[in-house]
């Protein structure tokens, strides 16, 4: 991985204007030398273009320059790497210089820690270009060799590697006592700072265990329950809905709620659960279930009549763990109702849905599956959740299968089978006012079945309202690792699986952000767009029809700090997945705002697989916004070209957009300004790049005419092909960083194996 660079590297006096640039090796220039020598001309093609091309940016904007560095006061182990960033606020001049107190430091930010005893601490510097007497810092600390520590650019973590995931409860990223163990910043983005620890053996019930009987008050039992007892429900059994009350507990009393045959035909813990443990061998466009049983293990949880919930908490319920109960929508409302939220947990901490089934009924209007609301310490794990949507008749809601609009986290949503017809996990949106934090998402299929999509052979005949797989429209420190997201079409929204953008809806949260955002080693597969980023205006106005679309703009928060590495983006294709729908879609990256500030910055894309059939690599828009997306990276990417490569989308309206000449370089120049990479990168495909006019890579890029050029093991017409490369690739070993261009395959099917 490369940062931008700054600094000089070297120059010499030039002779003459036109050697003003070709004297230049670093991308950063001085202004004012420039202009004492007279230089006037463009950059000579002979220029050195594996450099970041960097003029000075223009003064600084109003108020006080300060700078964050990340990641924030680390541990490392010595001769380990440490990846710094600086954000320099309130300055146009991002550029930073980097010191150290001790060890190496290069000019990029990557600093190498030197030996020493534990606890030994060196002070990282940032000091702002424009203004040198503003300084960031942080301190790293040596820790010990027993403490580890992943590096942030591989899978794995102190408690295991994903190539070898620990047996039972996973919590290779949190240690005992909710100790986080994510390793290192990844790239631009610092990892969670805190998580949930949901082994067992970490939520005792030491008290009274209490066998419910079928027919009795469920509710009463959990009223009269201590802190620390369990309470034993029986397998095959029906119990009507509860709240969970407020009962003041600790991590050393949890109230745990399993079924019976928690030890004798449930799953293990760490395995996921699936309808077979409720007697149901498959359901319908669904993958298969490959049941090895279909005996009713769960104690089922049914909905009442006139209810809008199923379970739902009081104000301060903490310390409860729910194993091996199915929650579920069985028409108590009738057959086309349903309940808005099947969970809803509000101000609440500490809860564990442990191999669950939560469904609504097939046609039912079953918005929420687990919704939570200004809770923390929430974890879905080794659960199935399905049947999650709202018609378009009906409600027409923003459905997930679990979501939050005012959570506060940390979150731990692992080994899941996730489906919800709206946006299958949802972060922010409504009235929200916070933003979601430390979330862990890790190893789920999130998923929508076709027989959902109106023009599929399979369609089953209710419409409902489709948009993503996975949404952050709030959102600090994700870790969202090994997921397989698959399928969206195009419905009540455009089709695109994954959406980081913040937002202030109805002006409630001008605060909301999303940033820090890792999303790595994850496959995407069968939609009409792979991932879009966005820092734009909230137009959803209160009071006006619907609370929709209206007349407000309400600034959004920024978007910034965005790692997304080793990523398969797979079967990518407008013509499928919006069928008649033209030019502007079947993107595997979008970049865009219309504010006139929170414009995005630090985004790092690297080492992703892709192939879009449609627009093309990426769409980058700025609809009239005066700024640029500083500190954009684009390296090491193997992806096909679709119709327009690497392009900007004109934002239309006669706004001049931000490009500035022709073809990707023009792109670069004007939309990133001068703190861009892009470098080790295989576009394939590259006659659609001729449609654009201009230099259409920068050096040390390469451009593949076909699939078959590149050598790929078996490309399959980009849509589940094996896409190792075979080692007699031209391209073998060719990245930047000496590695094979694209994604770590061998560790993506490593990380993803099991999943579905």
């Amino acid at each position: 991985m490369r940062l931008p660079t700054v600094g000089f590297k070297a120059f010499r006096v030039a002779s003459s204007p036109t050697d003003c640039f070709r004297a230049v090796t670093s991308a950063t220039i001085l202004l004012t030398l420039l202009a004492a020598l007279g230089c006037t001309t463009a950059m000579s093609p002979s220029a050195n273009l594996t450099e970041i091309q960097q003029p000075i940016a223009p003064p600084d904007t109003a108020g006080p320059i300060f700078i964050k560095v990340t990641p924030d006061n680390p541990v490392a182990t010595a001769g380990a790497t440490v990846q710094f960033t600086a954000l320099v606020i309130n300055s146009k001049n991002t550029a930073v210089t980097w010191s150290a107190s001790g060890g190496i430091i290069t000019s990029n930010g990557l600093f190498t820690v030197p030996s020493g005893k534990a606890g030994t601490a060196f002070q990282i510097v940032a000091t702002s270009y424009a203004n040198p007497s503003v300084k960031g810092t942080s301190t790293l600390s040596i820790g010990s060799s027993s403490s580890g520590g992943n590096s942030g650019s591989s899978p794995g973590g102190n408690s295991g590697s994903e190539s070898n995931p620990p047996t039972g409860a996973d919590n290779r990223y949190c240690d005992t006592g909710d100790i986080p163990n994510f390793g290192m910043a990844d790239g631009p983005a610092a990892v969670p700072i805190a998580c949930y620890q949901t082994a067992l053996s970490s939520t005792p019930s030491p008290g009274i265990v209490t066998q419910v009987a079928a027919g009795s008050n469920l509710q009463t039992a959990i009223d009269n329950a201590s802190c620390g007892n369990t309470l034993v429900l029986q397998a095959g059994q029906i119990y009507s809905g509860f709240s969970l009350p407020a009962k003041n507990c600790d991590s050393s009393h949890y109230i745990t709620i399993e079924t019976s045959a928690l030890n004798s035909g449930l799953p293990a813990e760490g395995t996921r659960a699936t309808p077979c443990n409720a007697g149901v061998a498959s359901l319908p466009g669904r993958p298969a279930l490959n049941c090895t049983s279909t005996s009713n293990v769960m104690a089922r949880i049914a909905g009442v009549a006139r209810a809008s919930q199923i379970i739902s908490s009081a104000a301060g319920a903490n310390y409860y763990r729910l194993i091996g109960l199915e929650i579920a929508d069985t028409g108590a409302n009738g057959a086309m109702g349903g309940y808005y939220d099947l969970v809803m947990l509000t101000s609440a901490d500490h809860i564990i849905f442990d191999r669950c089934w939560i469904h609504g009924s097939p046609t039912g209007e079953d918005v929420k599956g687990v919704e939570f609301e200004g809770s923390s310490y929430i974890a879905v794990i080794d659960s199935y959740i399905s049947d999650i949507h709202s018609k378009l008749s009906g409600y027409a809601a923003d459905s997930s299968a679990i979501g939050s609009v005012t959570g506060t986290g940390p979150v731990k949503i692992v080994d899941n089978f996730l489906e919800a017809s709206g946006v299958t996990v949802f972060w922010g949106g409504g009235a929200s006012s916070n933003n979601i934090s430390d979330v862990e998402l890790r190893r789920n299929h999130v998923f929508k079945p076709f027989t959902w999509w109106t023009l599929s052979s399979t369609y089953f005949g209710t419409a409902f309202e489709v948009k993503n797989l996975f949404e952050s429209k709030s959102g600090v420190r994700e870790f969202v690792e090994g997921n397989i997201f698959e399928d969206n079409w195009a419905q009540a929204q455009k089709g695109t699986a994954i959406l980081f953008g913040p937002k202030n809806q109805y002006g409630e949260c001008p605060t909301c952000a999303v940033h820090d955002v890792i999303f790595r080693y994850n496959i995407v597969l069968h939609a009409v767009n792979a991932i879009g980023m966005a820092s734009v205006y909230a137009t959803t106005c209160l009071g006006q029809a619907g609370d929709g679309t209206g007349s407000c703009l309400f600034l959004s928060g920024p978007l910034y700090n965005l790692s997304i590495h080793d990523n398969l983006l797979d079967d990518i294709n407008e013509q499928t997945y919006w069928p008649g729908d033209c030019c502007s879609d079947g993107y595997l990256f979008a970049l865009n705002t219309n504010e006139p500030s929170n414009w995005p910055h630090d985004i790092l894309i690297e080492h992703n697989t892709g192939f879009p059939v449609g627009s093309g690599t990426a769409d980058i828009t700025i609809n009239g916004a005066p700024e640029v997306f500083a500190n954009f990276s684009f390296e090491n990417n193997l992806i096909t070209s679709g119709t327009y490569g690497f392009h900007e989308v004109l934002p239309g309206n006669k706004l001049p957009g931000c490009g500035s000449g022709s073809g990707i370089l023009g792109t670069l120049n004007g939309c990133m300004g001068n703190t861009w990479t892009m470098a080790g990168n295989v576009f394939v495909n590259t006659s659609s790049l001729s449609k654009l006019p201009g230099s259409p890579l920068p050096a040390v890029n390469f451009a593949a005419s076909n699939p078959d050029s590149v050598g790929f093991t078996n490309f399959n017409n980009g849509n589940g092909g094996n896409y190792l490369l075979l080692p007699t690739s031209p391209y073998k070993n060719a990245g930047t960083d000496g590695k094979d261009p694209g994604a770590d395959i061998v560790s993506l099917q490593s990380v993803t194996a099991g999943i579905l």
